[in-house]
């Protein structure tokens, strides 16, 4: 920000009834730098004072932080809500389902070998002469969806062992790192409530006091930075 005064300047001084000799008008220019608030808020802590010297770097005001505290706080469950599910792609089933499962391949295992034995009995049941080939036929096939059921149940089982398939676990690894990036941003978000100074100088105003709002992009403080003060004078030929 760039402000000027009016400066009169008298080099010598003739005398109090006469006018001055050798006088140069001019003014004071100053390129100070206006810091304010990236986002609105309330100033619950101002650092500085007029007049003061800070160093870039230095915490100039805070303003409240409840709500960047909160979302923060949502990204970092989260991150880590994410981080657990990837997790648990790594893993087999739980040992209970694991042992559904296994009820489920000793049941299809009992119902099979009693469909083996009914496959036999009606075999010879034709081979005597005492039944047809239709109900044999019947018991081939009833044999066949029992040795198939077994076959599933154990691949049911193979797959619980193992973890999560490539597919998903490339899809848990992109969640992790949007979840990461969420983070991220709110970590910054929240850091923003403490305006530091990003320049060298001397406090040359502050506009807004402790518990007073500063809108977004309110100025609150103004530094004039070393060699910011220049005095222009207008000299006649």
């Amino acid at each position: 920000m760039r402000r000027a005064a009016t400066l009169i300047v008298a080099l010598a001084l003739a005398g109090c009834d006469a006018p001055p000799k050798n006088v140069l008008q001019g003014y004071v220019e100053s390129d100070s730098v206006i810091v304010s608030a990236p986002q609105g808020g309330w100033v619950t802590e101002l650092n500085v004072r007029r007049g003061q010297t800070v160093r870039e770097g230095d915490i100039l005001f805070s303003l409240d932080a409840d709500a960047q505290t909160a979302d923060r706080g949502r990204a970092l469950a989260a991150a880590a809500q994410a981080e657990s599910q990837a997790a648990n792609l790594g893993k087999g089933r739980r040992t209970e389902e694991l042992a559904a499962i296994q009820a489920t391949i000793s049941e299809a295992e009992a119902q099979a070998a009693f469909a083996i034995e009914e496959l036999a009995r009606q075999q010879a049941l034709l081979a005597k002469g005492f039944t047809t080939r239709r109900a044999v036929q019947s018991a081939q096939a009833s044999a066949n969806v029992a040795k198939a059921r077994v076959a599933n149940a154990r691949a049911q089982l193979a797959t619980a062992k193992l973890g999560g398939r490539s597919d998903e676990r490339a899809a848990a690894d992109a969640a992790i790192a949007s979840a990461k990036a969420v983070l991220a941003q709110a970590d910054y978000a929240l850091s923003q409530r403490q305006v530091r100074a990003r320049v060298s100088g001397i406090v040359d105003d502050v506009m807004r006091e402790q518990g007073e709002f500063a809108p977004a992009n309110g100025a609150v403080v103004q530094i004039l930075p070393p060699g910011a003060l220049k005095v222009k004078f207008f000299v006649p030929e």
